[in-house]
């Protein structure tokens, strides 16, 4: 069955603000009742079905956050600055949006310094491109700590617990860390060797 009017203004207001009370009063329902009038609105299955359509509409899937995320790692200023025959750098943010690179910027910040001769400053950071490169590195295993759970995936293969294996493993350390120990007092008692500590007064 179709939305009412009120009913879509309500799913939209909803992926907004995500509060039901306040869609259902953006959607034009009574204040009064809004709270109520939202929590059913949100019951009924034609309008959660709709904010769920929506929302797999909106949201990012898994291909395109990898490119996003290439696109922050390959990121260059050099989409950015213009470097004429003197040498001065300008920045000309009009050929990054042209090069679709916008998305590349996380802040950018103008400063007006106001005296004799006004002086401007402009400043732009892209996203950490390192950080791009850990979280891509990590997405293809390229980092040792999966290897780290490999032995855990090769014993299940096997038939056997790995957690059984660990504690039985980390027992038998333990022992051998005892015994080690026991044997080092044992000699120590044998040389008449003993620590302690003295004080001097004059």
């Amino acid at each position: 069955m179709a939305l009412t009017k009120r009913r879509r203004a309500f799913v939209e207001h909803y992926l907004q603000c995500f509060n039901a009370t306040e869609a259902a009063k953006r959607a034009e329902y009574s204040p009064k009742t809004a709270y109520s009038i939202g929590h059913e609105l949100l019951k009924i299955p034609e309008v959660s079905a709709a904010i769920e359509a929506r929302l797999n509409e909106l949201k990012m899937q898994a291909d395109e956050v990898l490119v996003r995320l290439t696109d922050q790692a390959r990121g260059s200023m050099a989409d950015f600055v213009e470097v004429d025959e003197s040498g001065d750098v300008s920045f000309n943010l009009s050929a990054a949006r042209d090069a679709k690179s916008l998305h590349l910027v996380k802040k950018i910040k103008k400063t007006v310094k106001r005296g004799t001769v006004n002086e401007t400053t402009i400043e732009i950071e892209l996203y950490d491109a390192q950080a791009a490169l850990a979280h891509l590195a990590r997405v293809h295993g390229l980092y040792q700590d999966k290897v780290q759970v490999d032995w855990r995936i090769e014993l299940e293969q096997a038939g056997l617990n790995p957690d059984v294996i660990e504690s039985e493993l980390v027992a038998e350390f333990e022992r051998h860390i005892r015994a080690g120990k026991e044997r080092a007092d044992l000699a120590g008692a044998g040389d008449g060797e003993s620590t302690g500590t003295s004080t001097v007064h004059d």
